[in-house]
Formats: C-alpha cells, structure tokens, sequence
C-alpha cells in the first residue's frame, strides 16, 4: 500500500508544471526585499538611462531562477540588472492554497540625475 501511494504521489509531481504563468487562479509571487542595481561608471559617463527587462522563475522559496535578459539596455548595465534581481526575495506565487513556481517579469530601471525629493511631512 505504501509503494503504491508514493507512486501515485510520483506520477502526481511529474503532471505538475515546472512553473505557472500569470493566470487565473495563480496568485503572483509578492516582493519582500529588491536590491538596487549597482550604475556602472562607464554607464554614468556615456549617460546611458533606460530599462533592463528581466524574466525569471520565482520559487517556491521566493528566490528568483533561471534569469534571462528580455530587453537589453547596455551590457553592463544588463549584467548589474541580473545581479540586483538575483538577491530579490518574494512571497511566492499561489496556485490552490500551495506554493507554486511563477515565471514573471521585472524591470530594473537605471536613471541618472538627483534623488527624488523627500515627501512632503504632515504638520504637526
């Protein structure tokens, strides 16, 4: 009896997907921590500003895998992108009360220029 549910319980995970997409029925991973992508001083110099567009698998841990470029902005800049995204953490996706893998898409945006100003503080 015993070998015969672990069996099942085989032929169960190998039905599973790998991950889930953004879909009815699967909540997405929510984000915990991002890291900054560090500018690179050639990037600064040549003024390069844009978008890094980032794909990647969110585990049921809540740690991005499999990270690919979808839409380069600057080698370097890339790279930085990818390294930023590798220390993310996530809630992770939701499929029927379970944690599940999600593939879901990031943008790391490098901008140059001053800080955004602090907000406005309530009187008191």
């Amino acid at each position: 009896m015993v070998v015969m549910l672990l069996l099942t319980g085989l032929l169960m995970a190998q039905d599973a997907p790998e991950f889930y997409r953004a879909e009815p029925g699967v909540t997405l991973p929510r984000l915990k921590y991002d890291a900054k992508p560090q500018y690179t001083s050639d990037a600064m110099r040549r003024q390069i500003q844009g978008a890094v567009s980032l794909e990647c698998i969110v585990g049921t841990n809540g740690i991005p895998t499999k990270i690919r470029v979808v839409k380069s902005l600057d080698a370097d800049l890339d790279q930085q992108a990818v390294k930023a995204l590798e220390l993310w953490r996530f809630e992770p996706g939701m499929k029927d009360g379970r944690a599940v893998a999600v593939l879901i898409t990031a943008d790391i945006i490098f901008t140059l220029g001053a800080p955004d100003p602090a907000p406005p503080r309530r009187p008191r």
